[in-house]
């Protein structure tokens, strides 16, 4: 099957109540494929993504999960069919390890309790930029995420993400999976020696504590979400020193660390 920039033609019919009709047509649809991610070797884990950017979706997956610390511990990413192989110069048993615990604390067995208080493990900021941005430039941001998402504009079912360095945009991707999205910007911008705390990521989906440590980990200090808040986002915001942001309904709601935010013109 050939896919063209993350889509696929695909025939449908359009049903029209008013004349009790059907018109048949060809149109966009987004594709998933699985990404088998080999650590060392051995298989760590298969995430489900559209089929673009795959080497930066493995280095940003590994450093948003912490699995490796900097880009510096790879020394080989080889891609082949569905399987990235990923070589590093330091040993990961013990990180990889403790990556599959906390999955299995944030998709099953957890009780409420234990996820905060996971998250209440954290007793001082990961995130201490001191970077600050206008409102105005926020704004602009948004904008010109929005005017990139392409395979959105053409056929939905997807996530857009985008990082911006001191206003600029360096890095951006779309997904089926939000996750997915975030990890390939983080990975692009890693490949390209981006300074993160200086950073701002934008998304299009829901930014739960699952993605605000993903962020964390990395450096970046501010996180916009163009949707709704989700409460264990802010608390994870709150606790890691990110500036966690929604713009919905044309406002900007800033949860946490407002500091970071000017409202003074540029």
């Amino acid at each position: 099957m050939e896919f063209n920039n993350g889509m696929v033609d695909i025939g449908y019919y359009i049903v029209k109540p008013s004349s009790n009709t059907l018109k048949y047509q060809i149109g966009k649809v987004a594709v998933e494929i699985p990404i088998n991610i080999y650590v060392n070797k051995e298989h760590f884990v298969t995430l489900f993504s559209t089929p673009l950017m795959i080497k930066e979706l493995v280095i940003g997956y590994l450093l948003a999960e912490g699995i490796i610390k900097s880009i510096n511990e790879l020394t080989e990413v080889k891609i082949r069919n569905s399987g990235v192989y990923v070589t590093t110069n330091v040993d990961l048993s013990l990180r990889l390890k403790a990556a599959k615990m906390v999955k299995i604390v944030e998709t099953a067995c957890g009780s409420i309790e234990d996820f905060y208080r996971l998250l209440d493990r954290i007793d001082k900021p990961i995130v201490k930029s001191d970077y600050t941005i206008n409102v105005k430039e926020l704004i602009s941001m948004i904008k010109e995420l929005n005017k990139n998402s392409k395979i959105f504009n053409q056929c939905g079912a997807v996530h857009s993400a985008a990082i911006f360095y001191m206003g600029k945009l360096v890095a951006f991707a779309e997904d089926v999976g939000r996750h997915n999205a975030t990890d390939k910007v983080i990975g692009a911008s890693a490949l390209n020696n981006i300074d993160f705390s200086k950073c701002v990521l934008i998304g299009t989906g829901r930014q739960p504590a699952s993605m605000v440590l993903k962020v964390a980990r990395v450096g970046i200090p501010i996180l916009i979400s163009i949707r709704g808040p989700i409460h264990s986002g802010v608390f994870a915001a709150q606790k890691t020193g990110i500036t966690y942001i929604t713009f919905t309904r044309g406002e900007l709601r800033i949860y946490s660390h407002p500091e970071r935010i000017s409202l003074k013109p540029t």
